[in-house]
């Protein structure tokens, strides 16, 4: 359940982490490729820094996933509080 921002920022970043992790991406790799450091990458990925839409676009295209995936995973009702 999704229960306020923060908690959907960070059900976000797992879902991006698992998903790097299955196409076996480094999280090196992956910041390389949003030309930002490593540190931030990591950031992201543990919700410690919220993911603006701009570079959760990025993430998403260069995982290969789709958009659908990350919005199937979070719960309407939730957000509607």
């Amino acid at each position: 359940m999704i229960k306020n921002e923060n908690t959907l920022y960070r059900h976000i970043s797992c879902l991006i982490r698992n998903a790097r992790k299955e196409k076996k991406i480094s999280g090196a790799d992956m910041a390389k490729k949003l030309g930002i450091s490593q540190q931030q990458y990591s950031r992201y990925e543990r919700g410690v820094n919220n993911l603006k839409l701009w570079n959760l676009l990025r993430i998403i295209k260069i995982l290969n996933i789709e958009i659908k995936e990350i919005i199937d995973h979070i719960d309407n009702d939730e957000l509607d509080k």
